[in-house]
């Protein structure tokens, strides 16, 4: 009996044309691909671009479009080199597309209404160019009172924002009973103590 197989890349930030590393890891993918088809598995390969943050709204500002005019001129140079590649996928997904967007709100509406989904604010440093926030322990050099981003060395600026939190705290027990019946399942296994202290300190 053939598996059933789910292969996916990266999303991409479609904030500029592809490069050599949206590249490799499509390839990646695409070999992972043709092995289980050749293995004899139902392959379904995804791929296809995050159409949403700072640095697209900041790229499209900068061309002087909107976002969703400056995606729609850059997202196809991505669909173009997988074909020139020959890459082989089932669905190119587009984070603004009104089958992702339905689907996402949908989830999401379960998850509020279950009570594992809620709104907060939150404030926090943050890198645009890496999109992520920087906790003042993890930045190694601070500068002025400002922690530099420890991904690319950039000073990171002060956001508070509100948004949506999963409320993985509600999922704690589970999750380390889970690690204990499942020790194959944290790669490389050497971290698996490290993911069991992170989740033990409170989530």
């Amino acid at each position: 009996m053939s598996r059933r197989t789910y292969i996916t890349t990266p999303i991409y930030y479609p904030n500029a044309k592809p490069h050599l590393g949206s590249l490799y890891t499509t390839l990646l993918a695409d070999v992972m691909r043709r092995w289980a088809m050749l293995s004899g598995d139902r392959v379904f390969m995804m791929t296809g671009t995050d159409e949403h943050g700072q640095k697209i709204a900041e790229a499209a500002e900068k061309a002087g479009k909107t976002p969703q005019q400056f995606l729609d001129e850059i997202v196809p140079a991505y669909e173009s080199l997988w074909k020139r590649y020959g890459i082989g996928y089932d669905r190119f997904l587009r984070t603004t597309s009104d089958d992702h967007i339905s689907t996402v709100e949908a989830v999401l509406k379960k998850l509020i209404a279950k009570g594992d989904v809620y709104k907060a604010s939150y404030t926090g440093w943050y890198c645009t160019p890496c999109e992520s926030f920087v906790t003042e322990k993890d930045a190694a050099v601070i500068i002025d009172g400002i922690p530099q981003c420890p991904t690319c060395g950039r000073a990171t600026k002060s956001v508070a924002e509100e948004s949506y939190f999963f409320k993985l705290s509600a999922y704690q027990d589970r999750l380390l009973t889970f690690y204990e019946d499942f020790e194959d399942f944290v790669t490389p296994k050497e971290r698996l103590n490290e993911v069991r202290r992170f989740v033990e300190g409170g989530l």
